[in-house]
This record gives structure tokens, C-alpha cells and sequence, in this order.
């Protein structure tokens, strides 16, 4: 029986069915929908096909191998039919569910997806779940164990540099890892593309970009808490230097590009997702808490684990810890913008319980004006993602409260 597939690439949804193979031992070709995906003239790998036998064999559920019409040689690697990027083989026998993580601007999203999946890497046993990269790409440089290792997790926890701005043109090349429960055979596909935030400035870059929103079955949707007016007018009252540029627009601003993104469908179908919106570098405002009176941090304690991290085991996803956080942003967005919290609250959009409030900081401290950061400190930074893999029904180990 075939699954249905949303390509981590292009993110084109269709039945597995109709997955192409890739013949390892034929000579390397000049492929065009490879060519067009990745707007680079010269784009030659191992020959895509089409089994004129199908995909599925008759008494299993399983795809089968394929023998390469030129060389006859057997394969048991899938492309997408859509943009000829290869694909997990587990993605073909099981379909796919995918989460994915977008940043506004400066919210720190590279920084932020380097931490996230370092903390998954150490901790995702401790709430039931197995984190692994998967390996596919146009060669194996691009394949997500050796780019993460490479590009993000050196020059963060090695080289103590944390990113700079994301370049606006800088091809996306995903990082894809594959999430589980332990004890089932139930999967979900983190898809990390690491575009500009300033794509949300741009309705066709944001359209362009943000594409596999509309096929991911939850989104956590990352914002600079500094963006918020009142933030950094008290940031600025104190003295306290951010690195923030004016250009980078507000809370607001971001905020209502995204939305008039997520009303454009005729069902508004993104509404219906669950939606982790997380303000980002927390860790300033909980140092200086005494001054954001109108934000209620108590239940935010930077020396405080959370309850998924404490002991060797930990004690699980605490729901309660989840909803204290959100009702502190929801009392605060009260008086930041009242207006941005009833388009929240209207239940024609995201409904009662389709969203929830975060803060999290992924490096626990501002980095030095030449970006180094002498120990990284992450704060919470798993929580958006344990609430949308909980609503989307994954048994995660949930504190008993």
C-alpha cells in the first residue's frame, strides 16, 4: 500500500507510488529538474528513472528494487519525482511527516537550530524519542551528519563563534533528521532550511522560501524578543547593548507578514497546525526581570532545569511548566499589543489550544561585539518542539502532575 510523501526539498506532495529510483553504477548525467531546483547551471549526478514495474511488490508493503533500464543494475534508491533530490528510503515506506522551524529577522534562528539539535543529540531519550541524522544529498559533504558537523556545530561549540546574519541569496541546502518514539515505529522529519529571515520583508521571497509551510504538519515560528517595541526601550534605558540594528523591523511588523501569509489559503489550513511561537534570547530579559514588570518571569528561572532535563532520566515533559510560560507572554502581549493577541485568540484562526507561547535562548548570553561567546548556555530550547511533536499525538514521556 503506498504512503503519501511531502518532499523535504520542494516539499511537493505526492503518493510514494510514484517515486523515481537512482542508478548508482550508470556514469553521471546533466539533469534539468535537479538543474532548476538548485538554479546552478552544471548539475550532473547519478541518473534518475522510472520502474516500468512499479514500486510496491505484491505481498509487501515495502518498495522494492528497481533494475536500471541502461545497466540493468538493481537499486533500492528513491528521488522525488518533483525536483529529482534523492529521498530517505524510510520516508518512501512510511510517508512523511515534517516539522519545520522558521526565524524572523535577528531572531537568531541559525543559532537557535545549531543549539536545538545539539540538546536533541544528548537529551531526546530522556522524553522517549530517538534523533538521528539522515544521509542523502548530492554528495556526501551535503548529507546532515557532515554538513551540521561542518558548518554549525564547529564554529558554535568549537570555534565559540556564533552566527552571523544569514545571507539573504545563500542557497538553502536542508538539514533533515529523523525524530521517533523509541518504542514504536512512529517517525516525524525535522527540516531545518536556514533562509534569511529578511525573506519575511519580501511577499515573493517569502512565498518562494516559506513554501513548505504549507505541507508541514507543525511549525515552531521564531521571534527576536528584543523586536518588541517596549523591550528594546527598556533594553536601551539601561544601557544594555544588543547588537540589534533598527532595519530589522518590529514584532508587529514580522508578525503581520506571517499572518497575511497564513490567511491566504481559502481554508486557512496553516491555522490548523500546531503553531510554537518562541521569542528568542530570553536569558536578557530574565538577567534583568526586575525591569520588565509587565512580563511575569517567575516561571522562568535560568538556574531552574526543566523538568525533562533533571537527573540522569529525567522527569518528563511538564504541561504545567508549558502553560505557566504561555500564560506569562499572553499577559504581557495584553499590554504589548492587544490587538496582535485577539488575532491569537480569534478562534476562526488558531482556535483554543492551537497555539502556544515560548521563550527560549539558545546561546544564554549576548554574544561579544565580535560574535565569540565564551560558553553557550541554552535555556529551554527543546520545549517549542516537545509541544507540537505532543499535539501531533507522538507518546513523548510527559511529567505526571
Amino acid at each position: 500500500m503506498a504512503s503519501n510523501i511531502v518532499c523535504p526539498y520542494c516539499f511537493e506532495s505526492y503518493s510514494s507510488a510514484k517515486v523515481h529510483y537512482i542508478c548508482m553504477r550508470c556514469d553521471i548525467t546533466e539533469d534539468a529538474k535537479l538543474k532548476e531546483f538548485w538554479k546552478e547551471n552544471d548539475m550532473r549526478l547519478k541518473p534518475r528513472f522510472v520502474s516500468s514495474k512499479g514500486v510496491y511488490g505484491f505481498l509487501s508493503n515495502k518498495p522494492r528494487e528497481a533494475n536500471c533500464p541502461t545497466c540493468k543494475a538493481p537499486t533500492y534508491r528513491f528521488a522525488c519525482p518533483h525536483c529529482h533530490n534523492e529521498l530517505v528510503p524510510e520516508m518512501v515506506e512510511n510517508g512523511s511527516v515534517i516539522v519545520s522551524i522558521i526565524g524572523a529577522p535577528s531572531s537568531g534562528k541559525t543559532n537557535y537550530i545549531t543549539v536545538l539539535i545539539n540538546e536533541l543529540k544528548k537529551n531526546a531519550h530522556k522524553v522517549n524519542l530517538g534523533f538521528s541524522p539522515t544521509s542523502v544529498g548530492r554528495n556526501t559533504k551535503e548529507y546532515t551528519s557532515n554538513l551540521y558537523n561542518t558548518e554549525y556545530h564547529k564554529k558554535l561549540f568549537v570555534d565559540k563563534q556564533c552566527a552571523a546574519k544569514t545571507e539573504e541569496n545563500k542557497p538553502s541546502i536542508p538539514l533533515i533528521f529523523r525524530l521517533n518514539v523509541r518504542n514504536t515505529k512512529k517517525a516525524v522529519y525535522l527540516v531545518f532550511y536556514d533562509s534569511a529571515g529578511e525573506n519575511f520583508n519580501d511577499p515573493n521571497k517569502m512565498e518562494e522560501h516559506t513554501r513548505f509551510l504549507t505541507r508541514s504538519a507543525g511549525i515552531v515560528l521564531l521571534f527576536d524578543s528584543y523586536s518588541v517595541p517596549e523591550i528594546d526601550q527598556m533594553l536601551k534605558d539601561r544601557n544594555i547593548q544588543t547588537n540589534r540594528k533598527s532595519t530589522d523591523g518590529t514584532f508587529r511588523e514580522s508578525w503581520e507578514k506571517i499572518y497575511d501569509f497564513m490567511n491566504r489559503g481559502k481554508d486557512k489550513a496553516l491555522f490548523k497546525k500546531p503553531f510554537a511561537i518562541t521569542f528568542s534570547k530570553i536569558d536578557t530579559l530574565i538577567e534583568h526581570k526586575d525591569y520588565f514588570t509587565t512580563l511575569n518571569l517567575d516561571s522562568m528561572d535560568a538556574d531552574v532545569e526543566p523538568s525533562y532535563l533533571r537527573g540522569r532520566d529525567g522527569e518528563g515533559f511538564s504541561l504545567r511548566e508549558c502553560d505557566n510560560i504561555h500564560e506569562s507572554f499572553r499577559s504581557a502581549l495584553s499590554q504589548w499589543d492587544n490587538a496582535l493577541l485577539n488575532e491569537l485568540d480569534d478562534k476562526s484562526n488558531f482556535g483554543p489550544d492551537g497555539y502556544r507561547l515560548f521563550g527560549v535562548s539558545a546561546l544564554g548570553t549576548i554574544p561579544n561585539p565580535d560574535l565569540s561567546v565564551p560558553e553557550v548556555k541554552p535555556f529551554r530550547v527543546m520545549d517549542p518542539l516537545l509541544w507540537v511533536l505532543y499535539k501531533l499525538g507522538f507518546e513523548i514521556t510527559l511529567k505526571k502532575e
